[in-house]
């Protein structure tokens, strides 16, 4: 679809028709609340509405003298956010591998602007908004350089880098629009600017559009209710410079239920143990000469009542009421419930209470007891790599069309091998033990156990070293 962005009326029409597709801002607004600031007044089963404040008498004997608000017991926890920060460690927590097949220096510079534009905290950060908001997006862009020492680091670009930046709820609104091949036709985005007006002579809120497409991006402003051409330029890429990232519903949206049953549930065992916890001080009769809390040895002192025979009709007693029963069925259904959300987003629960008690494990067995969540990284690498790939190819597209077309040449040779990072610790120790056994069975030759041991900064050159029977490079003496 094309669209004429110098006529308002054509473009308002043709805006509607680019947001068929687009994720309700509505509906991404509330799962931003419930993340970020904790809201639990979103479902009925939340504790925003199952623990109500009440308002209770206030007394002065049998009178009443007002009313008072006792507040509900609330305690939200935080597991979607656990549940979302643990998938994107196992994910994106070492960062990737990036291997050129063959050195050129095109690959040099890809690597140079990938580490200059802090790709690798960047896109742990796209990701995370991905599984809370259901979308994110890393936009890149062209910034302009200052004369400095950050130059030393940009290869031989000394004008322009490429930097980027993770949109999200808070960003403003965005979304894509693909043709009927899926390939992304426009990228839109909508977001609010505080600018000076001359003609007001004071500040006020601008609404923008950019409109991202293949070689440029269309600058639009709203006015009133239209929405008014401002600029059409170059954004230096010859492809459409965005990463867009989504998924259909939260990571914690399967377990919503349960997580707020179990926030229920600690809320109101919070409750209970503020009428009940606490011994209560239970008084029978008149009292008097009550002991004041600082003193030694205490006494408590009772009225007591004779009949006329002399014998006592009725006396004073004072003791303390406790919970005689533990809330063991509360207990067991946290437990339950802890453990069906952990195991339901394949979300390992590695608190240090539950990690102290494993003891010192194989490197096997401890794959094993995650092997969940890898299965779960496993599952959402092929997505990842796609969004790794499409990253690379942005960058190559920004070089070699603005910051160093003399490198284009070498856009045919540049081709990334992808590896993605391990959380998990290894055991050194037993891989080098298996591996070692490998080869002395002959199962294994030692260019492969070099490889797989992974130390080697040269595995030709240690590999003569161990052949020659020499394992640390000979250095040459110091002259004095």
């Amino acid at each position: 679809m094309e669209v004429n962005f110098k006529d308002s009326n054509e473009f308002s029409n043709k805006l509607a028709i680019l947001s068929t597709d687009k994720k309700d801002r509505g509906v991404i607004s509330k799962y931003h609340d419930e993340f970020k600031e904790l809201d639990r007044k979103q479902r009925d089963t939340q504790i925003g509405k199952t623990q109500i404040d009440k308002i209770v008498k206030i007394r002065d004997g049998e009178k009443v003298i007002g009313n008072k608000i006792v507040k509900a017991n609330r305690v939200p926890i935080a597991f979607a956010n656990k549940i979302v920060n643990t998938s994107v460690a196992f994910e994106f927590g070492e960062p990737v591998t990036l291997t050129p097949e063959e050195e050129t220096p095109l690959s040099d510079q890809v690597l140079l602007d990938w580490k200059n534009a802090r790709l690798d905290y960047k896109i742990q950060v796209a990701k995370r908004k991905q599984k809370e908001e259901t979308q994110s997006a890393l936009l890149f862009y062209f910034k302009d350089l200052k004369t400095g020492v950050f130059n030393k680091v940009l290869g031989s670009n000394k004008k322009r880098a490429i930097s980027t930046r993770v949109l999200d709820y808070d960003s403003g609104e965005f979304f894509p629009y693909f043709d009927m091949t899926g390939d992304m036709k426009y990228f839109i985005y909508i977001f609010q600017n505080i600018e000076y007006s001359e003609e007001l002579k004071r500040e006020e809120t601008v609404e923008h559009c950019w409109i991202y497409q293949e070689t440029t991006i269309v600058k639009m402003k709203r006015n009133g209710a239209e929405w008014m051409y401002e600029s059409e330029e170059k954004h230096g890429f010859s492809k459409i410079p965005v990463v867009y990232m989504s998924q259909p519903v939260p990571e914690h949206y399967y377990v919503k239920e349960a997580i707020d049953r179990i926030e229920t549930c600690i809320s109101k065992l919070g409750a209970s143990n503020d009428y009940s916890g606490h011994p209560i001080l239970f008084i029978e009769g008149e009292i008097y000469g009550l002991p004041d809390k600082n003193a030694d040895g205490k006494v408590m002192k009772t009225k007591l009542k004779y009949n006329e025979e002399g014998k006592k009709t009725s006396g004073g007693d004072a003791k303390f009421l406790t919970h005689d029963n533990a809330p063991e069925s509360v207990k067991l259904e946290i437990e339950k419930l802890e453990d069906y959300i952990y195991t339901m987003t394949s979300t390992p629960n590695i608190s240090f209470s539950n990690l102290k008690s494993i003891g010192n494990v194989s490197g096997k067995a401890l794959e094993l007891m995650f092997l969940d969540s890898t299965l779960k990284k496993m599952m959402n690498e092929g997505q990842n790599r796609t969004d790794i790939e499409r990253c690379i190819n942005i960058i190559i597209s920004g070089i070699v069309t603005t910051s160093q077309t003399a490198l284009s040449t070498y856009t045919d040779k540049t081709i990334f091998n992808i590896e993605f990072g391990n959380v998990l610790p290894n055991n050194f120790d037993e891989l080098v033990s298996t591996v070692a056994i490998a080869v002395q069975g002959g199962f294994m030759s030692k260019e492969e156990a070099i490889e797989l041991v992974g130390v080697a900064d040269d595995l030709e050159l240690e590999l003569e070293r161990i052949n020659n029977g020499t394992t640390t490079p000979e250095v040459e003496p110091v002259e004095e």
